[in-house]
């Protein structure tokens, strides 16, 4: 299944050990402050240099647009969007919930994404849009695994997800957002809608067309793209994130869960969420959701 995406998977799996390896060794973790006030660590850095080097040997021809390295791609229609440490609050914390995050973005769409959680030796991976590789279209898969060694990934045991995966969820898909554009809502699952959202970052007012939805939701909370991993594999429902992310928060995540059966639309116009201009990164509020399609 992973034949074409091993190389990627590989260099995620490299730097989630890069990371690891700095994670046990608090001393060493360098913690810094950029200019946005969000912390940086010696991780980050490490983690960015393996994978912005390791692209560039891969896919010389295409730029790389990472939260830790300026953007010298101009305005390329493919390029790499990679968070090489995405939830550092959650690193700094220690509770395992951070990812390495890389995704291939062609003409504004997220094709794929592969998510790796060091702490939780777990890989996501998911192809939505490229058909060179070779494979039926979509798929989304996840591993567990027994190690942080790239040289097992071709041998590791994938496990195909979806936002089906879930018996007690079964009738929660979509893989458009009709259901959400038109006037009636979508209805209710049973059990309540499970809601993930950010462990570091506060809650907010939803859109007037989601109240109905979250009224007895059950709430999950979960560190870095981890959310959308959750979603993608039928254990949560709807991730709702107003503030400021960028295309390399949400790009891996947004492949991974289209690939799964659902999706990610602007939390106002619920269109798509695209990712056009690698030099305007800024998302707007998005809501990432697998829900049951509404009876016309």
């Amino acid at each position: 299944m992973l034949q074409d995406l091993t190389p990627i998977c590989r260099i995620a799996v490299e730097a989630a050990r890069a990371i690891m390896e700095i994670y046990e060794r608090p001393e060493s973790w360098a913690v810094q402050t950029k200019t946005d006030a969000s912390p940086v660590t010696k991780a980050d850095l490490r983690a960015n240099e393996i994978i912005v080097t390791a692209l560039a040997t891969l896919t010389p021809e295409i730029p790389v647009l990472s939260e830790e390295s300026p953007w010298v791609g101009g305005d390329a229609a493919t390029y790499w969007a990679v968070d090489p440490l995405d939830g550092t609050k959650e690193f700094l914390k220690r509770n395992g919930e951070f990812t390495v995050n890389i995704a291939l973005v062609v003409e504004g769409v997220a094709q794929i994404g592969v998510i790796c959680a060091p702490a939780l030796k777990t890989l996501w991976a998911g192809v939505c849009g490229d058909a060179t590789l070779g494979s039926a279209l979509p798929w989304a898969a996840r591993a567990q695994l027994s190690a942080l060694d790239p040289q097992t990934i071709a041998t590791s045991a994938w496990q195909k997800i979806s936002v089906m995966n879930n018996p007690a969820h079964q009738s929660i898909i979509s893989h458009s957002v009709a259901p959400l554009a038109r006037s009636s809502l979508p209805a209710f699952p049973t059990p309540p809608l499970r809601i993930v959202g950010s462990r570091s970052h506060g809650s907010f007012d939803y859109p007037q067309w989601l109240v109905p939805l979250v009224s007895g939701a059950t709430m999950i909370t979960r560190g870095s793209s981890l959310k959308f991993c959750l979603i993608a594999q039928g254990e949560a429902d709807l991730y709702v994130r107003a503030g400021p992310t960028c295309t390399w928060d949400t790009a891996a995540g947004h492949a991974i869960l289209a690939a799964a059966g659902g999706q990610v639309v602007d939390a106002q116009t619920r269109a798509v969420l695209t990712y056009p201009d690698p030099r305007q990164v800024r998302n707007p509020d998005f809501v990432a959701y697998a829900l049951r399609k509404t009876a016309l």
